[in-house]
């Protein structure tokens, strides 16, 4: 018994060349969105990992000549931290690290490879002249500590209005904060009318 043939499904129509295209065009697109998010990426983690000191390297940053930038380059240590280790000048030794606020061990045992502590050290000025806030000029304030030209200027503007009696008075000036005016709180002498 010889069995049936079974049709043959309908044959598909050839593809049209507007929907080849359609496809190459996709296909591109995302060839072309994949090789641009691999690059994102890759410049993102790079930049995340790149430091600018190896760990062999024969040259040490002076703790106590260095500038604020050249010490933000040290591993585990940016922008504020810099400023925490030239405020704590001068070091004797490499451990005198430890005693900066914010530098714990681990982030001690990055930076000791990469730095050192000169025998010498400019002195800091002996006697600090104490200015009067009520008529310094804008260059005097900026002689204070943490007090730079936009704050300078808003101290001017503020005992415009009313002088200051006290350090605690100069709370008053906008952006002044606590920890400012504790700084500065040495440097100010103010005369009475």
């Amino acid at each position: 018994m010889a069995m049936p043939e079974s049709p043959l499904p309908p044959a598909l129509p050839p593809p049209s060349v507007a929907a080849e295209r359609l496809r190459t065009a996709q296909l591109a697109l995302a060839f072309l969105l994949g090789v641009g998010v691999t690059f994102l990426v890759g410049q993102y983690w790079r930049g995340r990992t790149a430091r600018p000191l190896v760990s062999a390297s024969p040259f040490r940053i002076d703790l106590n000549h260095a500038t604020p930038a050249e010490l933000a380059q040290l591993p585990r240590v940016g922008p504020a931290l810099a400023e925490r280790l030239v405020d704590a000048r001068p070091f004797e030794s490499v451990e005198s690290l430890k005693t900066v606020p914010g530098f714990g061990p681990a982030t001690f045992d990055r930076v000791a490879p990469h730095v050192a502590v000169s025998e010498t050290y400019p002195a800091k000025p002996k006697s600090v002249v104490a200015i009067d806030p009520n008529t310094a000029t804008l260059e005097q304030l900026q002689t204070l500590p943490g007090i730079g030209p936009k704050l300078a200027q808003r101290i001017i503007e503020t005992r415009a209005a009313r002088p200051f009696i006290s350090a605690a008075d100069m709370r008053r000036v906008p952006g002044l904060g606590p920890k400012t005016v504790d700084r500065i709180r040495d440097r100010l002498l103010f005369t009475t009318p």
